[in-house]
């Protein structure tokens, strides 16, 4: 359908209810949608309702190929959503280990604060999340 959808002059970067297509189809689990939609130029920094990206929200949504996917495309590692989550925040908040060692690897700032001050330490700690804890020391 995307394919179609594209092939007939789609905005691949239109709004529509406070999403773009590509976070649509990460939200909702395509991820054949989201690659063809990546392919073919959407805006991996497109935000959502809460300010998220694509990343943010496939690190949320464990689609760790996904994620993948978009960090080997240069997605921001450091952006922040509307409570000042880094995607290492979501990978934290939600136990996403594979992820988290990605973005450690590639550099993402082990110190951000969310809006409350909490680093994703903070937060793995208090989740007992210690595999993950482990990649910040």
């Amino acid at each position: 359908m995307v394919k179609i959808l594209l092939e007939k002059g789609a905005n691949i970067n239109e709004y529509w209810d406070d999403e773009t297509p590509l976070l649509a189809a990460v939200e909702n689990g395509h991820e054949a949608a989201a690659r063809l939609l990546v392919e073919k130029g959407a805006n991996l920094e497109t935000r959502g309702q809460f300010r998220h990206t694509p990343l943010q929200a496939v690190i949320g949504l464990h689609r760790k190929a996904v994620a993948k996917l978009f960090l080997d495309l240069s997605a921001d590692i450091e952006v922040k959503n509307n409570n000042e989550f880094t995607p290492l925040h979501y990978a934290a908040i939600y136990g996403n280990k594979t992820v988290a060692e990605l973005l450690v690897k590639r550099g993402a700032n082990t110190e951000a604060k969310d809006i409350d001050g909490r680093t994703p330490l903070h937060i793995v700690t208090g989740r007992g999340y210690e595999a993950i804890a482990r990649l910040f020391r």
